[in-house]
């Protein structure tokens, strides 16, 4: 999950997290400590409280969440691949375009470091069940 690197940073808090089971995303939110585990990544995306949504789900899920939170004007951090084919991958794209939202400038040393092979991958989406986590962060100083 993201949910570590997330608390690492102080401008970040972790206010819910949304998978597939309800019952079981509790119980992660709980075990976590974070307020809200939501059966659904829609419950998730429309709740105010998330300003931000970080996505850790397969690829092919991947365009329609970014497009919901795009759509409401919270901003995303999204995984690799973006999508899991081409259409997907526009879909996503065209809809950060129409957000007006941008990439963030990068400074040498920002960002959270991924695993990138596919064995780390593998465990990773089994740690988390692609649970998302909806952020709340103030701007860098």
């Amino acid at each position: 999950m993201l949910v570590p690197a997330f608390r690492q940073d102080s401008r970040c808090e972790v206010v819910a997290l949304a998978g597939t089971d309800a019952e079981r995303t509790a119980r992660l939110a709980r075990a976590a400590n974070i307020g809200h585990g939501f059966g659904s990544w829609q419950a998730l995306v429309d709740d105010p409280a998330v300003l931000l949504v970080a996505v850790a789900v397969p690829p092919d899920l991947q365009p329609a969440i970014a497009q919901r939170a795009l759509e409401l004007g919270k901003p995303v951090f999204l995984g690799k691949p973006l999508a899991a084919d081409p259409a997907g991958a526009r879909t996503t794209l065209e809809s950060a375009r129409k957000s007006g939202r941008r990439r963030p400038e990068r400074k040498k040393g920002d960002g959270i470091v991924s695993c990138k092979s596919r064995a780390c991958r593998r465990q990773r989406r089994q740690r988390s069940g692609g649970v998302l986590s909806g952020l709340r962060a103030r701007a860098a100083d």
